[in-house]
């Protein structure tokens, strides 16, 4: 009997020992499973259920940005839903074998990012610097060494850098087509020891909204050299400015204070040219040329007389100097004006507003006048506001 007792007594014990193990196997096997669950969340949070105050629990996700979730979690008692159903689905950047989702993340270039960026021709100076003889526009034109050959290379760096408020001519460049400093906080202007033209007309060339100044550097030669067919339209806001040829200069480098027209067409129907000074046409000098006239303003420009030449060569036309040719070529020079200002310009010889010729008149030049005014200019030989 004893014996049926204790072998009785070793199954309980038996089953019981199996039982507890059975019991901590299946509540292992439960928490693997809950962390599995966790190891699946991709980011996104979404509540359902009751929490703490009976108005609902949060489950918060975790993962890439282009992975879809929908969490739904339920719990009691203010307990977050851990026994909730979450379902992920992910998009080509995959998911593991075991399903968690990869959370690698896209290289993507955020809005700040690309505030940041700057524009590729941008330079942080307040100078840059224009050659067409020996510059390059693979240059970034920050310096007389580094700079760019092509005014719209020029007006490019510009646009791109608030910083710049000069362009500095080193060397002479050409211009073509429209041309304008629009958009751009810069003027251009003759830099020191600059001595020639800043800039020679290719075709036809239209000036608008731009400031050339000459800086009030000693030159031989004008702002603009227009010539050989070729045309010239200086429109609105433009201003050509404080350049001084001669004295001391050779006659044929001493001509048109801001620009030199030479067998070619000049159309003004805007903008400002003032004080400039040259020994013929202190503003503008026409050598069997065409200029037309109908609108702008021609002021505070001087013909001043060059101390390296002849007495019969002196100074002629304080605003528009107007000639055939010194070598007799017997073309014409034409001048139509029937619109805008010559005024307040000055001569030291003949012609301080226009002058046709020097000390002799030429009947080879035309002068048409249906309209524009002439007014306070002034002529120490002949001819204050016109020299005919």
């Amino acid at each position: 009997m004893k014996r049926k007792n204790k072998r009785m007594m070793l199954i309980l014990v038996m089953s019981f020992v199996l039982t507890m193990s059975f019991t901590a196997q299946f509540t292992m096997s439960v928490m693997a499973q809950d962390t599995n669950q966790t190891n699946q969340t991709t980011e996104v949070t979404e509540t359902n259920g009751s929490g703490s105050d009976g108005s609902g629990s949060s489950g918060t996700t975790s993962g890439s940005t282009d992975s879809k979730v929908s969490a739904e979690s339920q719990g009691t008692d203010g307990q977050s839903g851990t026994d909730g159903k979450v379902t992920a689905s992910t998009s080509t950047d995959g998911t593991d074998k075991d399903g968690t989702v990869n959370t690698q993340s896209n290289d993507v270039l955020s809005d700040s990012d690309k505030d940041e960026e700057q524009p590729k021709d941008a330079v942080d100076v307040d100078a840059i610097y224009l050659n067409g003889s020996s510059g390059s526009d693979d240059n970034d034109g920050t310096s007389a060494d580094k700079a760019v050959k092509t005014f719209e290379k020029a007006k490019q760096i510009a646009k791109d850098s608030p910083s710049v408020t000069t362009i500095y001519v080193t060397g002479t460049a050409d211009l073509t087509g429209d041309v304008s400093l629009d958009g751009t906080s810069a003027v251009v202007k003759r830099a020191e020891g600059m001595t020639g033209y800043l800039f020679k007309v290719k075709g036809t060339a239209t000036l608008s909204n731009i400031t050339i100044d000459g800086n009030n550097q000693s030159a031989e030669k004008s702002l603009i050299y227009v010539s050989d067919g070729t045309t010239l339209n200086i429109t609105d806001g433009t201003v050509l400015e404080n350049n001084v040829t001669g004295p001391g200069a050779q006659l044929y480098d001493a001509d048109g204070g801001a620009v030199k027209v030479e067998d070619a067409s000049l159309n003004m129907s805007g903008g400002t040219i003032q004080n400039n000074s040259a020994c013929i046409g202190g503003g503008i000098c026409l050598e069997r040329s065409t200029m037309n006239m109908t609108g702008g303003t021609i002021s505070g420009n001087k013909a001043v007389n060059a101390t390296t030449r002849r007495d019969n060569y002196n100074a002629a036309g304080g605003g528009v100097g107007i000639y055939t040719s010194w070598y007799g070529s017997g073309k014409s020079s034409v001048f139509n004006f029937s619109g805008g200002t010559i005024d307040g310009n000055s001569s030291q010889g003949t012609g301080g507003g226009i002058s046709l010729g020097d000390l002799t008149a030429s009947d080879a030049i035309e002068l048409n006048m249906t309209g524009g005014t002439i007014s306070n200019n002034s002529s120490r030989s002949c001819g204050g506001g016109i020299f005919v």
